[in-house]
């Protein structure tokens, strides 16, 4: 390239920025937006188990597309969330054994799931079958 030519290229160039014509890179950039699903879950006792040790109540935060927040799978959540299009309801139930022992909890979820809001609740019979009615979902 000529160094005339060059010139005026840079010329344009800075031309068209002045006029607003091209959008200068910008040093603070727009922030990135965050999770397309945003949700609180929790486990309580429905009652007071009458028994000492119990570690409830629990809650976690998670977060889908991208999965993240402060459930120890995340992914796993996620993508059984995902194969019900968000509805809590409808998560299939796992094929597990549980202790046949009445210590009923409520398992919650509110939030956001793809910009609509997200209002669960179900009670089962004990933790374990929280988690695996709801396909491990509440497995924290």
């Amino acid at each position: 390239m000529r160094k005339g030519t060059r010139t005026r290229l840079v010329a344009a160039v800075a031309g068209a920025l002045a006029l607003g014509g091209i959008a200068a890179p910008s040093a603070t950039a727009a922030p990135e937006h965050g999770p397309a699903s945003a949700m609180t879950l929790s486990l309580d006792w429905l009652d007071e188990p009458g028994f000492p040790g119990g570690n409830l109540p629990r809650t976690v935060t998670l977060e889908c597309e991208p999965a993240g927040g402060g459930h120890p799978a995340p992914e796993q959540a996620c993508r059984s969330l995902l194969e019900v299009e968000g509805h809590f309801e409808k998560l299939p139930a796992r094929n597990q054994p549980c202790p046949d022992v009445w210590e009923p909890v409520a398992a919650t979820a509110t939030g956001t799931w793809r910009g609509q809001e997200v209002g669960y609740r179900e009670v089962f019979g004990n933790v374990c079958e929280a988690v695996a009615g709801t396909d491990q979902v509440f497995n924290f």
